[in-house]
């Protein structure tokens, strides 16, 4: 997602009275209402939430937020060991 978008639905947030990063790590889904959250932007408000959480809002916003691994290989049944 591009760096506008994030900042608007971060100014969303903050007129809300989301502003700093323990209130937007408790944001719920009811405060989507209270910060005029299109459906568009959720995905994005999920991210910040985790990157408030992971104390990498900085990352977030230029764009450099990690990926989680979901590669699982099979259990050890198969002879392969798990990925984390």
């Amino acid at each position: 997602m591009d760096r506008k978008a994030k900042m608007k639905v971060l100014e969303k947030l903050i007129d809300a009275g989301f502003n700093d990063e323990k209130k937007v790590t408790n944001f719920e889904l009811a405060d989507i209402v209270t910060a005029k959250i299109d459906n568009k932007e959720i995905p994005i408000v999920i991210e910040l939430r985790e990157a408030a959480k992971n104390h990498k809002v900085i990352s977030f916003l230029a764009g450099e937020t990690e990926k989680k691994k979901t590669n699982v290989l099979g259990g050890k049944e198969n002879g392969q060991r798990n990925q984390i």
